[in-house]
């Protein structure tokens, strides 16, 4: 998401479906983004610190006694059992620290927690995209998940609600709405319609929460204590954000899983953290392989990479002023002799496909004014009914869709990931209707 507007700059889950294939449909129908509800875990502590803090609750030098704390005859513990001793609460917050959020639950008190979580927009939809989206359920039902909601466990959220709560973090306590569609152009009337744009719809806490909250979340990845968010930080840029680790429910008892490795792992981040640009939000439930590894690991694997890239494709300066231009704005190659758009389009890539074996250029994807990154795949088809066939080795499936669309050469499409073997070998001359097989790995 753009910390700035608002915007989803890009969504992913999986197991997915292939829209165009319909391949998984029946696995994975359901949109998680907006229509899952979670225990969040430990990234609820994000915003729970934030009403604190608004509530003079949270200092960062106050000491306190870490291990264990007792809701009526229920003792919840942190993940460390025995504790870290009497310690700081900044300590304790970098620590992720389930004690030190009850201790400050206990002089807040379970109403004021419910108020500022509505504030920041859970227990409500978004109103994002989907009439059927999911609010998710603050559990203040009892004392001891009104307890528990403060450190994410019990009470339910949506990830789409954690992105735009995050924004007020971001946006010194303005909290702003999501939104996907830059515009819709009507070619008939000549008009732009239905125009995205940022949009302030809550203030659940002030610039100087904000901004000590800001402070709190950069010490997770960056402080003294941050054993757990270090891995984290990425190279040239600062994160700043909250981990998390959640018990999840198995479905056959209503109870929470035994296994310590049935659990939801999650990051809430955003960089660079003295201005933000991008706040991103990683979560996997339940991982089935590797489990001992990616119990640490795993979203990490997710988070670095996606921010990284993100932060390179919008051309975001790193801490050493430097900025690497990795996108441009396509220009309109059609009607253009080929040797002519391959010189123009050859100053901005060289990842450059020609279709067929014409002189003239009939047709382009992307399309002109598109915003490109430069290890895109771009192609460019000639007036000619014939094709020299690449080499796919290593196209990902939107490629090789894009190809047969473009090419007419009914491509059959084997698997997920990229291509790993073709049916044709590559330089064999082909036209379109003829079948051709692809498989993925």
């Amino acid at each position: 998401m753009s910390a700035k507007t608002g915007e989803i700059l890009g969504i992913g889950q999986s197991p997915a479906f292939n829209p165009n294939t319909k391949e998984n449909m029946d696995k994975a129908w359901t949109n998680a983004i907006f229509n899952s509800a979670i225990e969040p875990g430990s990234t609820m502590k994000t915003f729970s610190l934030a009403i604190m803090i608004e509530n003079s609750i949270y200092d960062p030098n106050k000491y306190y006694r870490s291990g264990s704390y007792k809701i009526y005859d229920t003792t919840i513990h942190d993940y460390n059992k025995k504790g870290w001793g009497t310690i700081s609460y900044r300590h304790g917050f970098q620590e992720s620290s389930n004690t030190l959020m009850l201790t400050m639950f206990e002089s807040l008190g379970a109403e004021k927690l419910k108020q500022g979580f509505e504030k920041f927009g859970f227990g409500k939809n978004t109103g994002a995209l989907f009439e059927n989206e999911a609010s998710g359920v603050l559990a203040f039902q009892n004392p001891v998940s009104s307890a528990t909601s403060v450190f994410g466990q019990g009470s339910t959220v949506t990830p789409i609600q954690m992105l735009q709560a995050e924004t007020a973090i971001v946006n010194d306590g303005n909290m702003l709405k999501p939104y996907f569609l830059k515009k819709i152009h009507s070619n008939e009337d000549n008009l732009d319609l239905n125009i995205g744009e940022k949009k302030i719809i809550g203030n659940p806490i002030s610039k100087e929460t904000a901004e000590k909250t800001r402070e709190e979340l950069y010490g997770v990845v960056n402080g003294q204590w941050s054993s757990g968010g270090e891995k984290y930080r990425l190279e040239n840029y600062s994160v700043a954000g909250k981990t998390g680790t959640a018990q999840i429910v198995d479905p056959r008892t209503g109870s929470y899983y035994s296994n310590p490795y049935k659990v939801l792992h999650s990051f809430i981040g955003y960089a660079p953290s003295d201005n933000p640009e991008i706040i991103v939000y990683s979560v996997i439930k339940n991982p089935s392989k590797n489990i001992v590894q990616n119990y640490s690991t795993a979203v990490k694997e997710l988070f670095n990479p996606i921010t990284l890239n993100t932060l390179n494709y919008l051309n975001v300066k790193d801490e050493n002023n430097n900025t690497e231009k990795n996108n441009y704005i396509m220009a309109d190659y059609e009607e253009k002799s080929k040797s002519e758009a391959v010189e123009m389009l050859s100053k901005e890539t060289n990842n450059i496909e020609i279709l067929g074996n014409g002189d003239n250029i009939i047709k382009q994807f992307p399309s002109k004014g598109n915003i490109v990154n430069k290890s895109d795949r771009v192609f460019l088809l000639t007036e000619d009914t014939k094709f020299n066939l690449p080499n796919f080795s290593g196209w990902s499936k939107i490629d090789v869709m894009k190809y047969s669309e473009l090419t007419g050469i009914k491509i059959e499409i084997e698997g997920n990931g990229y291509v790993k073997t073709q049916s044709i070998a590559k330089g064999k001359i082909v036209e379109a209707g003829e079948n051709l097989k692809v498989k993925l790995e």
